[in-house]
């Protein structure tokens, strides 16, 4: 991309997240593609996808350098591929919150959302080092 090109795009993006980015992210960009070029000369390539692009600045350490892309990156990566993703969320949290537990807090459905969401990474739990864990830091007598 050119300049320009990164410019116009850096508008739209700014226009909906405002909040989050400001307009350093075109100097950062630049930059950042001027690193690849020099880390990876023969071809950029090599870090197309944004989560490796991601990895990649955090493995590097150069996240504080550039903290915009990596905001813009965190974003990119939390939000729904499809309109199917999403509402296969909302359909979660259907089930999640029933006629019996219709008054719980938004923390705890959050949590709740998130493991039943999030159910191949909770399946591989070991429950028994969870359990003992909260009721090390649950318990009220001091182990010794």
């Amino acid at each position: 991309m050119t300049r320009p090109e990164i410019i116009n795009s850096v508008k739209l993006i700014l226009q909906t997240y405002s909040d989050d980015l400001d307009y350093e992210l075109v100097d950062e960009l630049i930059q950042f593609r001027e690193l690849n070029e020099i880390v990876f000369p023969e071809s950029i390539s090599k870090i197309v996808d944004p989560q490796s692009q991601l990895k990649y600045l955090r493995n590097m350490d150069i996240h504080q350098t550039f903290p915009n892309i990596e905001i813009l990156l965190q974003i990119y990566l939390t939000m729904p591929c499809t309109h199917c993703s999403s509402e296969r969320s909302f359909s979660t949290l259907k089930r999640i919150k029933t006629r019996l537990r219709s008054c719980m807090t938004q923390e705890r459905l959050d949590g709740l959302s998130l493991l039943t969401i999030e159910s191949d990474v909770t399946s591989s739990l070991n429950f028994e080092s969870v359990i003992k864990t909260f009721a090390e830091k649950k318990a009220r007598k001091k182990s010794f």
